[in-house]
């Protein structure tokens, strides 16, 4: 009985927190020597709170609603509590998802790699399909993940095909013409393509040779140099100035290009 009335205390403790902070914590049964299941919090139970996220479990019934368990192996090994959100209907849940018992479930948790999960789902380490979302582009995944479009699938990371500002250039085509402040985008087979992007939505500092504005460049001044053309330039005796002259100046210089700093 003393095992019994901890048990309870722990769970209205951890119940309460869930609803609060709306997290998926993990409940566990009665104590029991003979089940291999842990009788005690695991080490990232809050002591104060009883807010127990992420703890291991053997089976779905080892979690709180709103949760499913993971990676569940069947050699005694536990598997972790996943929030998926509470339903009443499968329209409730998303792709590769749906309701049973209130809780939106998996409906192909087995796989080796991620084209074994539904759309919407990817295979974790665990070998076990988890909810992403579904997409059509990689504006329409949450942060840190892209857009898989060939299986409309929301996956965690940098799309490895995605162009980018300051991938390597390994061809010897030139970098096309861009509108002022924008720059082109490498491919992944590293070279320039023909689409040009702000240089504020670069995912890192463009090459200094493709700043094309003199803003651009000195905003880069640790890094890249100006060069500028002058127009209308003399000697100190009036005569017109000539390649590599010294002492010359101009009516006016115009920004000609962006060249990396000299080291």
């Amino acid at each position: 009985m003393k095992t019994q009335r901890s048990f309870l205390g722990l769970f209205g403790i951890c119940m309460a927190a869930a609803l609060a902070l709306g997290g998926c914590t993990i409940y566990l049964g009665p104590d029991d020597d003979d089940d291999g299941r842990p009788d005690d919090p695991p080490a990232d139970c809050d002591p104060v709170t009883g807010v127990c996220d992420g703890w291991v479990c053997f089976s779905d019934k080892d979690c709180a609603p709103g949760c499913y368990c993971a990676d569940p192996v069947n050699d005694g090994r536990p598997g972790t509590c996943v929030e998926s959100g509470y339903c009443l209907g499968p329209s409730d849940c998303g792709p590769g998802m749906t309701c049973e018992d209130g809780t939106c479930k998996p409906t192909n948790p087995g796989c080796q790699v991620n084209a074994d999960c539904p759309t919407g789902s990817v295979c974790t380490d665990g070998k076990y399909c988890a909810p992403t979302g579904a997409c059509k582009a990689d504006n329409e995944c949450p942060k840190g993940t892209y857009c898989d479009e060939p299986r409309n699938t929301c996956v965690p990371g940098t799309d490895p095909n995605r162009p980018l500002c300051n991938r390597e250039v390994t061809c010897n085509l030139g970098a096309p013409k861009c509108p002022p402040n924008q720059v082109p985008l490498v491919g992944a087979d590293g070279c320039w393509t023909s689409t040009c992007v702000a240089i504020a939505e670069c995912e890192a500092p463009p090459r200094c040779e493709v700043l094309n504005t003199e803003a651009a460049c000195n905003a880069r001044s640790s890094e890249c140099d100006v060069v500028s053309r002058g127009f209308n330039c003399k000697r100190p005796d009036g005569s017109a100035c000539q390649v590599g002259d010294q002492n010359c100046s101009c009516e006016k210089y115009q920004f000609d290009y962006c060249e990396p700093d000299a080291p």
